[in-house]
């Protein structure tokens, strides 16, 4: 299933009614090839829920800073904004369409979009589990920000991973 809602792309893989909700930030179109990758791994049903068309620099990033990088852009810090997008209008289409309550909604990103993820669950309680996958936590201030602020609600899963290229990357941050 696909459609549009609050100006991005949605495509629903799974669509069992009842079935945990899993949202995935994406900057690609890897969202089918992720959905068959998981398919294989568990027997339990799911719904994966990929959002694209995200200004990724702008919507995953929680304040403003500078690049880190001679060839990267600055960061907006607009995922506040989006995250409101999210819980006002996205999720909530999601589930019209889905024609149930998911058993639990999770947030799960890559790089940028797992920094999101991680993030949202200072932001929300909407969020019962994350998955962080090479997130970017290296964020300017993120680490200050994790050790001043508690989660929102319990959530009863987080799952980080580190990509095995990812000290090799040639980077101080």
């Amino acid at each position: 299933m696909e459609f549009e809602s609050a100006g991005k792309l949605i495509r629903l893989y799974g669509t069992e009614k009842g079935s945990p909700l899993i949202i995935m930030n994406t900057a690609g179109t890897e969202s089918s090839a992720v959905f068959e990758c998981v398919k294989k791994l568990t027997a339990s049903p799911f719904t994966l829920a990929s959002v694209s068309g995200i200004k990724w620099n702008d919507e995953m990033t929680p304040w403003p800073s500078p690049p880190v990088s001679s060839w990267d852009t600055p960061y907006s810090g607009l995922a506040d904004k989006y995250l409101t997008q999210l819980e006002e209008t996205i999720i909530p289409e999601m589930i019209s369409r889905l024609g149930a309550e998911p058993e639990y909604i999770a947030a799960a990103g890559y790089s940028l979009g797992g920094l999101f993820a991680l993030y949202a669950l200072f932001r929300t309680d909407i969020f019962s589990r994350a998955a962080s996958i090479s997130g970017s936590l290296w964020y300017p201030g993120f680490a200050d920000f994790a050790a001043a602020n508690e989660l929102k609600g319990s959530p009863s899963l987080i799952y980080f991973s580190l990509g095995g290229r990812e000290a090799k990357k040639g980077s101080p941050v």
